[in-house]
């Protein structure tokens, strides 16, 4: 698995451009810990491109509730763009992800999360 990063001011921004599944959720897990902890700042907002992302098994979706909440408890606020694919749409619901990611911090593009919540973090 292969995770882009890109950091600004305390805004860490990750994708993955492939289904998320039980092949590559430790990959990713790990590869989105690693470029938080590179930035020379901690980054407060971490935003997810999740274009990618058709689809998502229960591995992936473990891996995603884990870092959902190891980055909520180091106050590292997460935030999911570009969720099209109804299968990864329908896997958020079905796997209970919104328990430990707010609904409101999905959106439509990374400008869109970045204008929405960088600069109340």
């Amino acid at each position: 698995p292969h995770t882009s990063g890109e950091r600004k001011a305390g805004i860490a921004v990750v994708g993955l451009q492939a289904p998320l599944s039980f092949l590559n959720a430790e990959g990713f897990y790990s590869g989105v810990l690693k470029t938080i902890g590179a930035a020379a700042q901690k980054p407060r907002l971490l935003v997810i491109e999740a274009s990618g992302m058709v689809e998502i098994d229960f591995t992936a979706a473990q891996a995603l509730r884990d870092l959902f909440r190891e980055c909520r408890d180091d106050g590292v606020t997460v935030a999911v763009a570009r969720l099209e694919s109804t299968r990864a749409q329908d896997a958020f619901e079905r796997f209970d992800l919104y328990e430990v990611l707010q609904r409101d911090h999905v959106f439509h593009s990374v400008d869109e999360a970045v204008r929405a919540l960088g600069g109340q973090t």
